[in-house]
């Protein structure tokens, strides 16, 4: 989907206006668990939109909210149905929960990616990704390199489709020096990167090596903010424990701080894309 109906999206939906119709109704989880009889996480989950409401709980607390408007009622059916549906990219069955990602920027307006080391992965190229994907996971079998870097492939026609999301890359210039692979696999991204920071909806900011320490020092990120206004916006972090979303106010908050500090520390665009420029040249046999 690139329509900003992912499963994903529409999941979280779903829940927003279920828990909207609760609170307007006035009662508590409890109390609608109670009703149901099930169990206050099962309640709680559909809200937070990490369980889809099946159409057999939608009717029941459509019913214990009173809601006589069938034209909602059926909306809220059709969202439980989309949240249902399976997008390509379950399809690979390896890839864990950077499916949640997958789908949270399909919808997204805007991308925003920090790293410290590494060209994100929506900017990648073939080699340099099974670089990245091998240095980061020495075991991995050559069948599932290869699904995970077609599947990371497949991500970037997100860039190329109709209204496609704004991308803002803030790229430590730590990124442009470390060898992935070989210098050429290397040259090979810089000029990638290069090429997809001439398009309209692609900024790329280098942070220089003499900024020193600053906001995002010790971890990246990607900053997805929605098409749909409703829906709040969405931090993913990942590391060696694994990945995490953060959805908090407060989280959100701290995050969009940080970006404002990386923007106003980097280079400008064009001064990124001249220091690009000439670390490629240096790379050239």
């Amino acid at each position: 989907m690139t329509d900003g109906s992912s499963p994903t999206l529409r999941r979280r939906e779903l829940g927003s206006r279920l828990r909207r119709l609760r609170t307007e109704s006035g009662r508590s989880l409890e109390e609608v668990a109670e009703a149901l009889l099930c169990s206050l996480s099962k309640v709680s989950r559909m809200e937070t939109g990490q369980r889809v409401a099946t159409p057999r709980d939608i009717r029941d607390l459509c019913q214990l909210y009173e809601l006589t408007d069938a034209g909602t009622r059926d909306e809220l059916m059709e969202l439980s149905r989309e949240a249902r549906q399976h997008s390509w990219w379950r399809q690979y069955s390896d890839l864990g929960q950077v499916t949640t990602l997958i789908d949270y920027q399909d919808g997204a307006s805007s991308i925003i990616e920090y790293d410290t080391c590494l060209v994100p992965g929506l900017l990648q190229t073939p080699d340099y990704a099974r670089a990245t994907i091998r240095g980061m996971l020495p075991r991995i079998s050559e069948e599932v390199l290869e699904e995970r870097t077609e599947a990371r492939m497949r991500r970037q026609s997100l860039l190329e489709q109709h209204d496609p999301p704004t991308l803002w890359v803030l790229l430590d210039e730590s990124a442009l020096l470390r060898h992935v692979g070989d210098e050429a696999i290397l040259a090979g991204q810089l000029a990638k990167l290069l090429d997809k920071a001439q398009l309209p909806h692609v900024t790329v900011q280098v942070i220089p090596l003499d900024v020193g320490a600053h906001p995002g020092f010790n971890s990246a990120f990607s900053f997805v903010e929605f098409r749909d206004s409703t829906q709040t916006p969405v931090v993913y972090t990942e590391g060696l424990a694994g990945e995490l979303y953060l959805e908090g106010r407060a989280e959100i908050g701290r995050y969009r701080e940080a970006v404002d500090h990386l923007r106003a520390l980097a280079l400008g665009p064009a001064s990124s894309r001249n220091l690009i420029a000439d670390r490629a040249r240096r790379l050239e046999p």
